[in-house]
């Protein structure tokens, strides 16, 4: 046995030529992560079993018949249902009360950006919200939006969960900094790279997860019959709000028992400091400062047996 590792680092172009090579080798099954791939690979093949990782809101995308029964040669474990997005608004008021307009970084190529943002609009109206949406798909699409959105204050930032933000992560954190603007992330990555906030789930967990559905396939199970799991938002256990160590006097709403109500998890020693920050500037004030915080990339399990792997270069 062995195991065949592809890169397609956030690129279409790339993730489709990948996809194709280990399609074209005698592979048993494939392991990808992130709806673009999963979306590529489907219409590459109806025979090769794919276990997914990180896919929104895989009936709709239209990769398999339902959850419970997928009925094709995908199935795998899901990160998010679409309406975490309300959430992450809710945060970013919660963290940041002065928002009124949050500009929205949004892949055109990916299915489910829309239904995300369909989410976000009911919870930006109620919450009397203005979202700036702009299509992005490459740094310097994400440069022109954010400087262009950023001339005015009380703007927040989302980049929604995708190869495309994913891989230009570090540039979307630097120009939020530079533009003095708070944003929520999809994936505590991006807080371990410098991100203000993230609301998000236990990525390692779906990777160990996916190694036991690709064991189970390769004992002779099919993918149609092993249902797909969605990674649980709701508790404690799975996700966090981290926050970097930011000049801004803000964040005294968000206790750590106010936390567990938004059901997430809260560093309360950086609470400590940022409330020590808050009483140095000018409640008026705003900006990222100085961003640093911790985190994890998902590890990749590769210690059980498949031959097939696509990394979007998240």
């Amino acid at each position: 046995m062995w195991i065949e590792v592809r890169r397609g680092e956030g690129k279409p172009d790339r993730m489709r030529a990948a996809a194709a090579e280990l399609v074209g080798l005698p592979t048993d099954t494939i392991v990808a992560h992130s709806t673009p791939l999963v979306g590529i690979l489907k219409s590459l093949t109806q025979k090769i079993p794919v276990v997914f990782t990180q896919v929104a809101d895989p009936v709709g995308s239209g990769f398999i018949v339902s959850c419970a029964h997928p009925a094709v040669n995908i199935t795998g474990f899901s990160d998010f249902d679409t309406s975490v997005a309300g959430k992450w608004i809710e945060i970013l008021k919660e963290v940041v009360p002065p928002v009124a307009q949050i500009i929205v970084l949004k892949d055109p190529k990916q299915l489910n950006h829309q239904r995300f943002l369909d989410f976000m609009q009911t919870t930006a109206s109620a919450l009397r919200i203005r979202l700036l949406v702009f299509e992005v798909s490459d740094r310097a699409g994400i440069e022109q939006a954010i400087v262009q959105a950023s001339d005015e204050t009380n703007r927040g930032l989302i980049a929604l969960p995708g190869p495309v933000n994913n891989s230009l992560r570090q540039s979307i954190i630097k120009l939020a900094a530079l533009h003095r603007l708070p944003a929520i992330y999809p994936f505590k990555y991006y807080v371990r790279d410098g991100g203000l906030l993230c609301y998000s789930i236990d990525q390692v967990d779906q990777w160990s997860n996916a190694a036991n559905y690709v064991d189970r396939i390769l004992k002779g199970e099919k993918p149609g019959d092993l249902p797909v799991q969605l990674t649980q938002l709701l508790g404690r256990k799975g996700h966090w709000v981290s926050v970097s160590h930011i000049g801004l006097a803000i964040l005294s709403s968000i206790s750590p028992r106010r936390s567990k109500m938004l059901g997430c998890g809260f560093n309360e020693a950086l609470l400590a400091r940022l409330n020590e920050t808050a009483r140095v500037h000018d409640a008026s004030r705003r900006g990222c400062g100085n961003l640093a915080a911790g985190g994890a990339r998902a590890a990749k399990n590769s210690s059980h047996r498949f031959h097939g792997q696509l990394d979007c270069g998240a």
